[in-house]
């Protein structure tokens, strides 16, 4: 079976003294493995997911390379970046 990787990027612009960035925003990165040719709602909902976001409303945009999602009201970003696939194949 083939997987596609993406990387999830989290970025909350308050500073609260956790991993921190350049320009003092807090940063969280995690992957995620899902099979090709998903749809963009199945892509946002398993980022949303594995960033503890699920349940949250707010504005998901295109950029052709990438996603990003802003909550409804807050200071924080999700971007999920199309990462060069790593084709994982195994013979089930």
């Amino acid at each position: 079976m083939k997987r596609e990787i993406y990387q999830v990027t989290v970025t909350d612009l308050i500073h609260d003294g956790a991993q921190v960035s350049a320009n003092g925003s807090r940063v969280e990165r995690y992957t995620i493995e899902l099979p090709p040719g998903c749809s963009q709602t199945m892509i946002m909902r398993r980022a949303k997911s594995v960033a503890n976001l699920t349940g949250l409303k707010g504005v998901t945009v295109n950029y052709g390379d990438s996603y990003m999602f802003r909550p409804t009201g807050s200071m924080l970003g999700l971007y999920v970046d199309f990462v060069e696939p790593e084709i994982e194949e195994t013979h089930d």
